[in-house]
């Protein structure tokens, strides 16, 4: 993943950059779904704190940060 805020809601997005467009974009998918429908913690190239859930939204996902206020 390259741009959080584009390929989560669109998984299928892509640059120009990746060596097959289509085989990154399946791949996305793949994993997302994987990562949403078990409901575990993903760390990926995200903002901080860079851990958080998947929740499926729409054709695509919406990131979940978990909270980094330690104690609460």
């Amino acid at each position: 993943m390259h741009v959080q805020a584009l390929q989560f809601p669109l998984p299928s997005a892509t640059f120009e950059t990746e060596s097959s467009s289509m085989k990154s974009a399946q791949q996305r998918q793949t994993v997302f779904a994987d990562v949403a429908s078990h409901g575990y913690a993903a760390a990926a190239h995200v903002a901080f704190p860079g851990i958080g859930r998947l929740r499926p939204d729409g054709d695509g996902y919406s990131w979940v940060p978990v909270s980094h206020i330690f104690g609460k």
